[in-house]
């Protein structure tokens, strides 16, 4: 089973919901704890899953449900499927700049 198969019919609808709506629980807990921790402005969800609307819709119900009403805006990656890609070599990049700077 893959994130794709959870969204394209090719696992039963009861099970693709169960699985998406945990999901979807579970994620807007981490955003509402981190929320409280630091006070984030927005969180930028990706991925398979993160991308898919109705995905959105269901976290950004659930926070609105936990009275997240002054929380972070949520919106999708721009970057689209290669977000986690692009941000992991916008990070190494950054690493080896500041290695060079360091030598």
């Amino acid at each position: 089973m893959t994130a794709k198969s959870l969204f394209d019919g090719s696992v039963p609808e009861a099970v693709s919901e169960q699985l998406i709506s945990a999901s979807a629980r579970q994620i807007a807990h981490l955003i509402d704890t981190l929320h409280m921790t630091l006070d984030l402005d927005q969180v930028v969800l990706g991925g398979s899953i993160g991308l898919q609307p109705t995905y959105l819709s269901q976290v950004k119900a659930l926070l609105i449900s936990r009275e997240l009403i002054d929380g972070p805006r949520i919106e999708v990656a721009e970057c689209g499927h290669l977000s986690g890609v692009q941000g992991a070599a916008f990070i190494a990049e950054r690493q080896l700049l500041m290695d060079l700077a360091n030598d």
